[in-house]
């Protein structure tokens, strides 16, 4: 895990935190509610097999959304 509870601590709650990683993930999603910032668990996109296209397809949604 790398977003655990100390460092979900420093984050903004304006913040909103993807995480993507597989399995349990790669935030502590108890200590985000705890703390009521804004995290959503996608673990189902292809990272894995293309990281820079998921990458580039989810900072174009991302950018679409808020600008």
């Amino acid at each position: 895990m790398i977003l655990n509870g100390q460092v979900l601590r420093r984050v903004k709650k304006t913040a909103w935190i993807f995480d993507l990683a597989s399995a349990q993930g790669g935030a502590d999603r108890q200590a985000a509610e705890a703390l009521d910032l804004n995290l959503t668990a996608l673990p189902g996109l292809p990272g894995r097999f293309s990281p820079e296209t998921s990458a580039e397809i989810l900072a174009d949604y991302i950018c679409s959304v808020l600008l």
